[in-house]
């Protein structure tokens, strides 16, 4: 199985500087990707971008359909795929663009690599700062990618969704035997409280 550095799989771009806070306006052309539009399952939330207007943006910073975004400040680490995106979308810093530059990896892939314990336990190592750990370009270049064969890449993303899914169906399920129960034992108490008397 092939290893190799992600600066060898990826070009890595950090997101946009902004000078100044980040300020919507209603006449903006510009959707723009912070770290708090990305929810806990990793999933981007469109509905929550702001648009600006930034004159003179570099082609470089856009986003595109496959990009990856990586959270690079903070206890968490992990990767967001963007399986779509509006044409004129940037991300902020400190949000980091993970863009595939080989074709032997599956985008899907190496967001779930990322994501995994193992690997998260290495970039908390990497993150320098004593407050807000951080990430830097260079440190994150170094990280080793396990590089499976493609179609096995795809048979992992799939599993690992097909488990996902099952441990939402369980929870979804033990939430409505807990309602169920909860309804039955407060009919219950009702119904000895009517034959008490």
């Amino acid at each position: 199985m092939d290893s190799r550095r992600l600066s060898d799989i990826v070009e890595i771009r950090t997101g946009y500087a902004f000078r100044e806070r980040i300020e919507a306006r209603a006449d903006g052309d510009i959707a723009v990707v912070q770290m708090k539009d990305i929810d806990e399952e990793n999933r981007l939330r469109a509905d929550t971008l702001v648009h600006v207007q930034l004159a003179n943006l570099s082609d470089a910073y856009r986003l595109r359909p496959g990009d990856l975004l990586l959270r690079a400040r903070g206890l968490r680490n992990t990767a967001c795929l963007l399986p779509d995106v509006p044409d004129r979308t940037v991300a902020a810093a400190p949000l980091v663009l993970l863009r595939i530059t080989d074709r032997s990896i599956d985008p899907a892939f190496l967001q779930w690599f990322v994501n995994q314990p193992p690997t998260q336990a290495t970039l908390a190592d990497l993150a320098g700062g004593t407050y807000a750990k951080t990430i830097n370009k260079a440190a994150l270049a170094q990280l080793d990618v396990v590089i499976p064969p493609l179609t096995l890449q795809r048979q992992i993303v799939e599993l690992a969704g097909l488990m996902a899914r099952e441990q939402t169906l369980l929870s979804e399920i033990s939430a409505a035997r807990r309602r169920m129960m909860e309804r039955i034992l407060w009919q219950s108490a009702q119904d000895a409280r009517g034959t008490s008397g």
